[in-house]
């Protein structure tokens, strides 16, 4: 197909019709649009250590860069409807369909179209709302929250320790854990005191097996509003 799309002035001169060539060539990329291997959106091995995030989008972008180019937006739209009919998981939205979204704008573009136009506002439309609703989940439960906020507030003990903990559990975090680093056991019981009276709903804690001891707090309650989805942690 490329071969001959690379040849088609040579080819329409021999035949005599180029509009006869094209139209082979348009054909044969709508074929290929349908019959082209794509990747999956259940990767039977991890994208982490295999390099298959970069692989996929790669792969994919190849494939609606060579159909545009021989067999225009028919085609286009083929590809994108084929790679947006899988079945949606966050891996597969992350590492694979957002990525696409700077290629599809750039497609767009170089055809002298608006990315407002079909297919490409379709593709990036469908991409944008199961990234909003497969990946971002449901909106935070705030009201459920409040229980928690109103127990958390009993939490009053100005041990400096207590302070940093209450802190950490009653401000939305970029974290979802602390780590309070070798406070020492009698501090760390302590805390768990508090803990279990003032956060047993919204937290777990975790003893840190280090000389002197530490004391790790994790929340557990994700959904609430007041609670950072994120799931790194913080050594304090």
């Amino acid at each position: 197909m490329e071969h001959l799309a690379s040849r088609r002035e040579a080819f329409a001169t021999l035949s005599g019709a180029k509009s006869s060539v094209n139209a082979v060539i348009t054909e044969m990329a709508y074929l290929y649009a349908q019959r082209v291997s794509l990747p999956a959106s259940h990767p039977t091995y991890s994208s982490y250590h295999s390099g298959l995030r970069n692989s996929q989008a790669s792969s994919i972008l190849v494939t609606l860069d060579t159909c545009t180019r021989l067999g225009g937006e028919s085609a286009l739209s083929v590809v994108l409807q084929r790679v947006l009919a899988l079945k949606m998981n966050p891996e597969y939205i992350n590492n694979t369909l957002v990525p696409l979204l700077p290629g599809i704008c750039g497609l767009a573009r170089r055809e002298g179209k608006s990315v407002t136009s079909e297919p490409f506002a379709s593709g990036i439309r469908i991409i944008m709302n199961n990234w909003v609703e497969v990946v971002l989940g449901p909106k935070p439960n705030e009201a459920a929250g409040q229980p928690l906020l109103v127990k958390l507030q009993k939490f009053t003990c100005t041990e400096p320790n207590c302070v940093r903990v209450r802190k950490f559990l009653t401000t939305v975090n970029a974290e979802n854990s602390m780590t309070l680093a070798r406070i020492g056991a009698p501090a760390r019981k302590h805390i768990e005191r508090e803990l279990q009276v003032h956060a047993c709903s919204a937290a777990t804690f975790e003893t840190v097996r280090t000389t002197p001891q530490g004391l790790t707090v994790r929340w557990f309650c994700a959904n609430y509003g007041f609670v950072s989805g994120s799931h790194t942690e913080a050594v304090l």
